[in-house]
């Protein structure tokens, strides 16, 4: 599976708006990015937050894994809702929400006029 939420835009420096949805257990179910901040440190350090957790979801079949990377600027990644996970990759994948959601909102905080982050509990 490809992630890229980085390639190059012809278009002016739109800000990074990116959504998470966690489940009652605060374990990710899908996450989901548009915009792109440019070619500085912003928009590198928030493509590879994503694009690492995506790559690392993806190397676990258990999870089920969909994502696409349809254009510059958009990235979305899932968890299939009816994957069947062992304690230990329900705890490895608390890590990775927590890796997540801890690294966008700080950048957010940062830069809040280039990175937007909401995390939605469903």
């Amino acid at each position: 599976m490809h992630f890229c939420a980085s390639r190059r835009l012809q278009q002016s420096k739109l800000p990074i708006i990116v959504t998470v949805e966690i489940d009652s257990e605060h374990s990710l179910k899908s996450f989901a990015s548009t915009g792109h901040a440019g070619q500085g440190i912003v928009c590198a350090a928030a493509t590879v937050l994503l694009r690492t957790a995506a790559r690392l979801l993806a190397g676990i079949p258990e999870f089920g894994v969909r994502g696409s990377a349809p254009e510059a600027g958009k990235l979305q990644c899932s968890i299939d809702p009816e994957a069947s996970l062992s304690d230990e990759n329900r705890i490895w994948l608390r890590g990775i929400t927590d890796f997540l959601v801890r690294g966008l909102s700080d950048i957010s905080r940062e830069y809040p006029e280039e990175v937007n982050v909401t995390v939605k509990e469903t």
